[in-house]
């Protein structure tokens, strides 16, 4: 059986972690899988990242290490799990200096953004977070949103190295009833549009909070995540300071039970998002059936070539839509369930293999004889 080392977060408490666990579950049928346990060290600032930069590279030089004992080594790639994105925080190259097996790595961030709107400088600390890419030992890289596809050829990785698979869906326990949820929660009676996972700026909650006054009085926003530990700004602070329940709760981290319970009391998941890569919480949201409403980014979009599972478009329109159209909700919800199908972990998981035995063979064959 083909042995695989996964580099990953994995006791954190963060959607990677989560997409790990979910994702090593369904691989373990199929290959063996060792998982080598990421404990992100970001850095706040130049002084901080300086004064820690000999033991962070000694950290990272010997997960690099243990990623050798095994045909192919999987790396869950993301910026702060490597330090941060700045040329002095980022400690990648560190790691892959001591890996000799091939690499596939899953992109769920990648910052590579059009040079012509930036100076000099910032082109060179761009060129340096996305060179990520550019280690002669990955072999393949693993995108959840197409929006990758394009900048990842525009540093020369080679069209055959991308993969594109829709961000995969978890498997839930048996959920309770609605009514059950919301009863349990205290917000009987009431209809419950949810935004879940890390609160931060980019998710856009404040296109949901300015649609407030024009919502029937029954109707409660829940802010289901807390701030992510990455995140110095103080936004979720700010967020939860400025609104109360019953027409908002934020709820801060929950653990899963009370996440399961908040989506099951769940009519609509929220998406108004400014920016994204894959979405763990979408996929929350889909594995529970939930109807979904989003802005028109791409990578919201592109979730509908999967399964017609989300409404996007002008935000405020589309929410009103759904809302008020018990049809469009049992349309989406119907659209949830065919996604899940067609990105289901162990369908995911059988791409994935195919792919680990595709770079394993392109080695073999690459070796001499």
């Amino acid at each position: 059986m083909m042995r695989v080392a996964m580099l990953t977060p994995w006791n954190h408490p963060c959607g990677i972690a989560d997409y790990s666990r979910q994702l090593v579950g369904a691989l373990r049928e199929l290959v063996d899988v060792r998982v080598v346990e990421l404990v992100p060290r970001y850095r706040r600032g130049l002084v901080e990242a300086l004064r820690h930069r000999a033991p962070d590279l000694h950290y990272y030089r010997a997960l690099g290490e243990q990623l050798n004992d095994a045909d192919v080594a999987h790396i869950q790639f993301q910026y702060p799990l490597f330090g941060g994105f700045a040329p002095w925080k980022l400690k990648f190259n560190a790691l892959m200096e001591r890996v000799r097996v091939p690499v596939v790595m899953t992109m769920h961030e990648l910052e590579a953004p059009s040079y012509r709107s930036l100076n000099v400088v910032q082109r060179q600390l761009y060129f340096h977070a996305a060179s990520v890419v550019t280690w002669p030992q990955i072999q393949a890289l693993i995108v959840h949103t197409k929006q990758f596809v394009e900048p990842l050829r525009d540093l020369m990785v080679a069209p055959e190295r991308i993969h594109f698979q829709p961000m995969p869906v978890p498997a839930l326990p048996s959920l309770p009833t609605p009514e059950a949820a919301k009863a349990k929660l205290g917000l009987s009676g009431r209809r419950v549009l949810t935004i879940i996972g890390f609160v931060v700026q980019r998710k856009g909650y404040e296109a949901a909070l300015a649609l407030l006054p024009d919502w029937p009085d029954d109707v409660t926003l829940a802010i289901v995540g807390g701030p992510n530990e990455f995140d110095r700004t103080g936004y979720f602070a700010r967020i939860r300071a400025q609104h109360a329940p019953p027409r908002v709760i934020v709820t801060g981290f929950v653990e899963e039970d009370e996440l399961h319970t908040w989506l099951a009391a769940t009519d609509i998941v929220l998406a108004p998002f400014q920016a994204m890569s894959g979405s763990s919480s979408l996929a929350l949201a889909l594995a529970a059936g939930k109807p979904i409403v989003g802005t028109a980014l791409p990578g919201l979009l592109e979730m509908n070539e999967v399964a017609p599972c989300l409404a996007a478009g002008d935000f405020a329109t589309e929410l009103h839509r759904v809302l008020t159209d018990d049809a469009a909700r049992e349309q989406l919800s119907a659209g949830a369930a065919a996604y899940r199908e067609r990105a289901s972990q162990s369908a995911t998981a059988r791409a994935t293999t195919a792919l680990y035995e595709a770079v394993a063979d392109s080695i073999d064959r690459d070796s001499p004889a």
